[in-house]
């Protein structure tokens, strides 16, 4: 547009008023012309900028990548941050995994060893072998006590009857089967002396004992009568079984807070034998009318099979001392496992018709290699030691009955079946039993 035109323009609108409908026509097809060659020069110049703009574009880009350099900048600009925390996180795994892969090997090196130390023929018994029995109504057994005024090893004044049971309150204090011994003399059943000398189970040491242990804290759940008789006694004596009654209810008379009594122990010649059925029953059911439960302690599991009383009974109860092991200080737990296992299996397969609370009425181990043999045998020689064939006794014990159908188990655990006396086995008991002291 010449300077000419624009000031026509400018004219024209400086007498706009004055304007009649000719001129503002000649103004606004003045003013349209002007806006038409506007547009038409921007779009040629648009045209060609984009001509020109976008063939060097597409030049230096086609430079960049012939060259290599394009990839480079794209990797530096727009992956770097990306690259930076993708070899972070690698690194991080590495490390990981490298942890993760030595605690592997450190833990498998340690099983190895102990399989290393485990005789072949334990072996079957680890694939075998479920320490937490799948039987229905599983709970943690009640642990408590036994406690006898003397045994055929073990004979205490009355300074070692309180030293024995300040060693059982070393743990928590808990209830206690109390035993009389039980012997037919003179033509009557009356507690048994166990030798003429100052050392003898009598009933005054009897009613000390059990005084002593409720000072402890202790309290007597059950009354067992070890009747140490047998068939034949019984069969040349007439005045027996009267006699027999008779100290039956002065003792029942006597423990009237004690709501569970056995009236025999360890009598498998008396129990399953039909010529004393009649007999009996009528302790039996003598013992219920009281308003007492009754039970009897077999000796091991040979003589609940075969006890002819079972249904009569309110509890079924044994003596179980199960063998553990021939290698002494070596046994393993896993042998303590298996053994507790086959014993307690094959009593499941006894009782579990009767529909009956199942208690262990007794079991311990003396403190010798040979006793995981047989621990209940209390006449075994040799060397203590120390406390650790105990440890490994109830380490067992306690481990595999975390769960059981068993509702309650007796630890013979008083004289020299102590396990209060060494530190090494009074701290598996503390552990399971807790621990309290009383002065």
């Amino acid at each position: 547009m010449t300077n000419e035109e624009k000031r026509n323009i400018y004219n024209n609108i400086q007498n706009l008023y004055n304007m009649d409908f000719n001129t503002w026509q000649e103004v606004l097809a003045m003013l349209y012309n002007l806006v038409a060659d506007v547009e038409q020069k921007f779009e040629a110049f648009e045209q060609k900028f984009k001509l020109t703009l976008g063939k060097e574009v597409t030049e230096a880009i086609r430079e960049l990548y012939e060259n290599g350099k394009l990839t480079e900048i794209i990797n530096k600009e727009i992956f770097s941050d990306l690259n930076n925390k993708i070899d972070k996180v690698k690194s991080d795994i590495t490390i990981a995994l490298t942890n993760e892969v030595n605690r592997i090997n450190n833990k498998i090196e340690s099983v190895n060893e102990q399989l290393d130390n485990i005789d072949e023929q334990q072996l079957p018994l680890i694939n075998q072998f479920s320490p937490y029995n799948n039987y229905v109504n599983n709970s943690k057994p009640t642990f408590s006590s036994s406690f006898s005024v003397g045994d055929s090893t073990f004979r205490p004044l009355y300074a070692e009857i309180d030293n024995d049971i300040k060693e059982m309150a070393y743990c928590k204090p808990r209830g206690v089967i109390f035993c009389y011994h039980l012997v037919f003399e003179d033509g009557v059943v009356k507690i048994v002396q166990l030798d003429k000398t100052e050392m003898q189970h009598t009933e005054e040491r009897v009613d000390y004992s059990i005084n002593k242990l409720k000072e402890k804290g202790f309290y007597i759940k059950a009354i067992k009568l070890h009747t140490e008789f047998n068939s034949s006694i019984i069969d040349s004596n007439s005045n027996f079984w009267p006699s027999y009654h008779s100290c039956i209810e002065r003792l029942i008379n006597k423990h009237n807070d004690v709501e569970l009594f056995y009236i025999m122990n360890e009598v498998p010649s008396i129990t399953s034998n039909p010529l004393y059925l009649n007999n009996i029953k009528n302790e039996i059911n003598f013992v219920k009318r009281k308003g007492k439960k009754v039970s009897i302690s077999n000796m091991g599991i040979s003589e609940l099979q075969n006890n002819l009383y079972n249904d009569e009974v309110d509890i079924l109860s044994v003596n179980l001392y199960p063998f553990i092991s021939v290698n002494g200080l070596n046994t393993t737990n896993i042998e303590c496992l298996g053994s507790w296992d086959n014993a307690i299996n094959e009593l499941y397969e006894i009782t579990k018709n009767y529909n009956k609370d199942v208690i262990i009425s007794e079991t311990g181990c003396l403190d010798k290699e040979e006793s995981l043999q047989a621990p209940g045998d209390y006449t075994i020689n040799g060397d203590e030691c120390n406390g650790e064939i105990k440890k490994i006794f109830y380490k067992g014990l306690f481990d595999y009955f975390e769960k059981s159908f068993i509702k309650e188990i007796f630890l013979w655990d008083g004289g020299s079946y102590s396990p209060y006396k060494n530190s090494l086995s009074l701290e598996v008991m503390r552990n399971n039993l807790g621990g309290n002291y009383i002065e």
